[in-house]
């Protein structure tokens, strides 16, 4: 009799999560009940013994149900929620499995580098196998889940060898919209082309004959797919601080490096591995939010944060259009926190790789003026004439920030006339042209100067090329309505 109330206990654990389990409890503790009535001897004619106390505990039972398996919970934080579950076709697998994905989850949930801003519970194996099911609890639920990921588990015979095998990865999630293509700054990320990289990248397979070294395969890969997905997730919700961390957390930048295979003369051959892509891809997303975070702190003010995101970015590979970006970002945040020397170095190595460009000439051109050098401001503002066809920044910009440096430097307000008359003249719009023809001939009798004059003196004879329709309607301006005091 003991023996087989061991038996039955066992059974009772390991299918409590399922409802099969809560009905066996339901008659277990009913049993149990009566049982203790008989057993003290207590007067059970009463409907208080009979029907009201076993109801009662019964409903505790089930709240306890719902409770421990995750079906049900009340969050208190603003954390992202993220439901996991198992699909096994074959019960056998389950502990198995489930033991390791418990450890991954606890693992992530114990983290420092984590548990701010994610929390992570298993719910029952099989639980909402059918899309049509999880698209129901989530939609019902969804106050408690924000990410639902579920694992499909299959196993049998492959080439004769018993294994274990990931046959798909499916995650739920409320979005804005119906494509998963979503622009993080440079480029655009897909959910299912990227995690299908990043999961096929990875082996899957479990062999019991190999369990140990598969076993910390298993848990390596499950914990990095979780969190990746997670990523995704935060970045398709608009949380792209609590991605960035993740991410940053996850990404070892010792795997993007490709061995030499062989060499054979001038030959070289590379061997890259799935792994390589997939952490190349990574890197591609990471470098994007670094750049998105330090944008959005930049565009909060909090511009020490913003030169703080880009640091990193250093260390990693980047474009050549990427680094330039970098360090023309770190020259005007640099310069803007009073780092005159580092912008000017910023902007330096920003020439060494793209010269010809208008961010490097306005800057030289900005950073003469500062030196009180005619003669650079002179040939950098020639050479943005020269390149006037590609208005690739927002002028508008520029000229408010130039308005701000007048009121900083007044003694330098010849320069900053006549570079904001050209700016808004050859930039903007043509219909400044008297403002720059009269700024320019301003110093036709002014011997220092003098080249300024002949300059702007050849800019007006020259054809017009800017139109309107090559400029956005954000960055055009117009003299009317401008409070902004002006000195000329």
């Amino acid at each position: 009799m003991g023996l087989d109330i061991l038996v039955f206990w066992d059974k009772l654990i390991d299918r409590w999560e399922t409802r099969m389990g809560l009905l066996m409890t339901f008659v277990f503790i009913i049993c149990l009940y009566f049982f203790g009535l008989k057993f003290f001897e207590v007067q059970i004619s009463s409907t208080l013994y009979l029907l009201v106390l076993p109801i009662l505990i019964l409903i505790l039972v089930f709240i306890t149900w719902i409770v421990s398996t995750n079906r049900l919970f009340f969050r208190n934080s603003r954390k992202i929620y993220v439901g996991v579950i198992m699909i096994f076709d074959e019960e056998k697998d389950r502990v198995v499995i489930n033991k390791i994905v418990r450890k991954v989850i606890a693992k992530i949930n114990q983290s420092d580098e984590f548990n701010k801003n994610l929390k992570l519970k298993l719910l029952p194996s099989n639980f909402c196998a059918h899309e049509s099911q999880i698209n129901r609890y989530h939609e019902n639920f969804y106050f408690m889940y924000d990410l639902m990921i579920r694992v499909f588990v299959e196993s049998g015979n492959y080439e004769s060898i018993e294994k274990i095998v990931i046959n798909k990865f499916s995650v739920t999630f409320r979005r804005n919209s119906t494509s998963w293509k979503k622009r993080i700054f440079y480029d655009t990320i897909d959910l299912t082309k990227d995690m299908g990289l990043l999961i096929q990248s990875r082996d899957w397979d479990y062999v019991d004959s190999n369990s140990g070294f598969d076993k910390k395969k298993y848990l390596n890969n499950f914990h990095n797919v979780i969190l990746y997905y997670t990523t995704f997730y935060a970045i398709y919700s608009n949380r792209r601080e609590v991605a960035l961390n993740i991410l940053t957390a996850l990404y070892d930048n010792s795997k993007t490096i490709v061995k030499i295979k062989k060499r054979e003369g001038d030959k070289v051959t590379f061997e890259l591995a799935p792994f390589q892509m997939a952490e190349a891809r990574l890197a591609t997303i990471l470098i994007d939010l670094y750049f998105d975070s330090a944008i959005e702190s930049y565009h909060k003010n909090d511009i020490l944060k913003a030169i703080s995101r880009l640091q990193p970015l250093k260390k990693l590979a980047l474009a050549p259009n990427k680094r330039f970006d970098l360090y023309i970002n770190l020259a005007r945040w640099n310069y803007e926190i009073g780092n005159l020397d580092k912008a000017i170095d910023y902007t330096n190595r920003a020439k060494s790789i793209a010269p010809n460009t208008v961010q490097v000439y306005l800057n030289l051109g900005f950073f003469a003026i500062l030196n009180d050098d005619i003669k650079g401001f002179y040939e950098n503002f020639e050479k943005l004439h020269t390149i006037r066809s590609n208005p690739v920044i927002n002028w508008v910009d520029v000229v408010d920030f130039q308005y701000n440096q007048l009121e900083k430097f007044p003694s330098k307000k010849d320069f900053f006339n006549f570079s904001i008359a050209f700016i808004e003249y050859v930039f903007i719009d043509q219909s400044y042209r008297n403002k720059f023809e009269n700024i320019s001939h301003a110093f036709e009798f002014n011997e220092r100067f003098q080249c300024l004059y002949k300059l702007g003196k050849y800019v007006l004879s020259q054809p017009y090329t800017l139109t309107a329709n090559n400029i956005p309607r954000k960055q055009r301006r117009k003299e009317k309505g401008n409070k902004r005091k002006r000195r000329y």
